[in-house]
């Protein structure tokens, strides 16, 4: 969660990259992840580094081809 990485943990955009790539390597079998960003983060002025982190983000898990999929599929797959 961005605020999370960065309020809490006041990680910059590059340690927070770091940190989520290096998760999701490290728990690319029979995981589930969930990004939640919140529309605030969105802006460029307040949080640009985390708007950049955001797109960074969408390419890195489209080039590594991770698959998208809604609520309801989590649900109907995992319950």
């Amino acid at each position: 969660m961005d605020t999370t990485l960065h309020h809490y943990q006041r990680k910059s955009a590059d340690e927070a990259f770091n940190y989520i790539t290096t998760f999701t390597e490290q728990n690319a079998e029979n995981a589930v992840l969930s990004v939640l960003w919140h529309n605030n983060y969105f802006t460029p002025y307040k949080y640009g580094s985390y708007f950049k982190l955001y797109k960074q983000l969408l390419a890195y898990f489209y080039e590594n081809k991770f698959l998208g999929i809604t609520q309801q599929e989590i649900i109907e797959k995992y319950s």
